[in-house]
């Protein structure tokens, strides 16, 4: 009797237990539909490799041109022009960045001017097919189980539930970024190591998830419509391509577009040499590899580093102003910037970007859990 009494002799589980429980069914859901995510995984491979195919070598290719053209005497040119051509196509590891090399003032902006439409076009694209694919996967979480979650809702947590299926899908979250790297860096080899690329994608898929399952809530019955609308969307308002108007209604717009913040974050560690220099093997100041080291195809510890600001920094400045970003911490201060401690691009330069694409992540959430909490309040009764 006492038990009847007491909510029919049941009583309803803590928030741990039923967060833990909500986590297990949704990776059940997941691993049910996991022919779907293989799939999925597979598309952005293939996204990556054929991206990566198009901007094959971008700044291999220029550094070959630019060393070559420094070299006066026929016999040594040709033999770098052969021996770049193999250390880009054959003679390297996937992970193993090529040097940064200047002689002579001027050198370094014609060496960017030969890549910076290249990493445009190649970056850009890849963040549009990551913000379509972030965006896609996450469009069913909740909006394609509506009816079960307004079951659920009337005896357990909201919060547990949203949060066990965020929690569930933390695994497809690391997988996609690094699936769409796996063949596009190897085949487009930039200057910023692998760690550097993988960080910022990631952030761009967390936030593009965040939006899809928000609009798979507020548009539910056009989400897949929606949702690709969303990622052209916010990739247009990156401000890379097309170029926007340095003031008005759109630049503030900008803010809010994860796209806009990732192309930030890459190129700010991808630009770093040409703004900044690359410190010698071992080195803590800025500089690069003096063209005469070329013969051993990198910097070596015993080789003095050109102690100068590369005659390219205004034209880095220029590109970023060009796109509407601010200038990055570490880009008016070479002293205060270390780029051999973390194989090439500190981290703390690209944190501004980061922190704007882990907080777009987080708001989105939010406000799709103030939605499941409000939306709908009757049926759930």
């Amino acid at each position: 009797e006492r038990r009847l009494q007491r909510n029919g002799g049941r009583s309803t589980a803590g928030f741990c237990r039923q967060l833990r429980v909500f986590v297990v069914r949704s990776s059940l859901q997941l691993r049910r539909a996991g022919f779907s995510a293989l799939r999925d995984l597979l598309l952005a491979c293939v996204v990556g490799l054929l991206l990566g195919f198009l901007y094959e070598g971008t700044f291999e290719q220029a550094r070959c041109g630019s060393v070559a053209d420094q070299i006066h005497d026929d016999r040594q040119r040709d033999a770098w022009i052969g021996d770049c051509a193999d250390m880009v196509w054959f003679n390297r590891t996937w992970f193993e960045r090529a040097p940064f090399y200047c002689s002579g003032q001027g050198w370094e902006g014609g060496q960017f001017d030969a890549v910076r439409l290249g990493y445009s076009q190649a970056l850009t694209l890849s963040l549009l097919a990551l913000a379509i694919i972030s965006i896609q996967v996450n469009l069913n979480m909740f909006g394609a189980e509506r009816t079960v979650f307004w079951r659920e809702s009337r005896h357990h947590s909201v919060l547990a539930y949203a949060l066990g299926k965020n929690l569930a899908q933390l695994p497809l979250t690391l997988a996609y970024p690094f699936f769409l790297l796996l063949f596009f860096y190897q085949l487009l080899r930039p200057y910023a190591p692998f760690q550097s690329f993988y960080v910022a994608l990631l952030l761009v898929q967390w936030a593009g998830e965040g939006i899809g399952q928000l609009v798979s809530l507020q548009l539910n019955a056009s989400r897949q419509l929606a949702g690709g609308v969303a990622a052209l969307l916010f990739t247009v308002l990156s401000g890379s391509f097309p170029l926007l108007p340095l003031s008005g209604p759109l630049v503030i717009f900008s803010y809010i577009s994860f796209v806009r913040w990732g192309m930030e974050g890459l190129l700010s560690v991808e630009d770093a040499p040409w703004a900044l220099g690359d410190p010698t093997s071992g080195g803590h100041r800025g500089g690069c590899c003096d063209v005469r080291a070329w013969q051993d195809g990198a910097c070596g510890s015993s080789l003095h580093a050109v102690d100068r600001w590369p005659s390219s920094a205004g034209k880095v400045h220029g590109l970023l102003n060009s796109y509407g970003y601010t200038l990055l911490p570490g880009f008016g201060h070479v002293g205060a910037v270390d780029l051999s401690t973390a194989g090439g691009a500190r981290p703390g330069v690209s944190g501004q970007a980061c922190f704007m694409l882990l907080a777009i992540g987080v708001v989105v959430r939010l406000l799709t859990y103030l939605s499941l909490l409000l939306k709908d309040r009757t049926r759930r009764r």
